[in-house]
């Protein structure tokens, strides 16, 4: 199944063999550690074809140390750190606006993430602010620019999906790929932020269900069964 944005945004692209660009990643953390599944969408990141530049972006307030880990993820060119004590506990419409400041800086040709519940509120608005079309859930980068391959219908049917938007808004699913190594030796650079404006969230708190099982979204090995196997001695 082929899927290709509105006409008006269609833009004419070269052949991925004869240009190159850059891309931005943002890093999933909470100020203190990186998220597991980023190490998954640098992997991701680095398999577009014509790449040429992988620069992630850490945003928060007192994260030096997230920072520190991204630039020893293999493949990264560059770590742009934003802190602020806006951005310590981001909401979507001023992390949207700052996402939309450091592409612009960077003039960035992707802007992506792992599938993660901030970028799952913050890029749709992105992509709307950019007004292009973001790709979610991607589990395969093709061989032809801007060709991907995501999950629809509860995953039980696959879409090849294509985009010829100048800018490529891209959410990766941490379980389709590899985790990056981490034999890297990045620079890393500070973005100025600025007071952006709100549309009137605000971040109230959070809650999390504490618990000594592993988390499925981190899990190094994940043993199912079902019906399949008929019976408990199966298993």
């Amino acid at each position: 199944m082929n899927f290709l944005p509105l006409a008006a945004r269609n833009v004419a692209v070269a052949r991925c063999g004869s240009r190159t660009y850059s891309t931005l990643l943002v890093a999933d953390h909470n100020n203190k550690s990186l998220a597991k599944g980023t190490l998954h969408a640098v992997s991701a990141a680095a398999k577009l074809p014509g790449m040429t530049k992988l620069d992630v972006l850490v945003l928060g307030k007192g994260c030096g140390d997230v920072a520190k880990e991204c630039s020893q993820l293999q493949g990264v060119s560059k770590v742009v750190i934003a802190e602020s004590d806006q951005l310590e506990r981001p909401v979507a419409d001023t992390a949207t606006n700052l996402l939309a400041a450091v592409q612009k800086s960077g003039n960035y040709t992707v802007v992506s993430s792992v599938a993660s519940s901030f970028a799952k509120e913050t890029f749709p608005r992105l992509a709307a602010k950019l007004d292009v079309q973001p790709i979610t859930d991607v589990i395969e980068v093709t061989s032809e620019e801007g060709v991907f391959k995501r999950p629809m219908y509860a995953g039980n049917a696959i879409a090849t999906v294509k985009s010829s938007d100048a800018i490529k808004i891209v959410t990766f699913r941490a379980t389709a790929f590899e985790a990056a190594a981490t034999d890297g030796s990045a620079a890393i650079e500070s973005f100025n932020t600025e007071n952006y404006e709100s549309a009137g969230l605000e971040w109230l708190s959070e809650s999390e269900k504490q618990s000594d099982k592993p988390q499925l979204a981190s899990a190094s090995r994940v043993v199912s069964g079902g019906r399949g196997m008929k019976s408990g001695e199966n298993f």
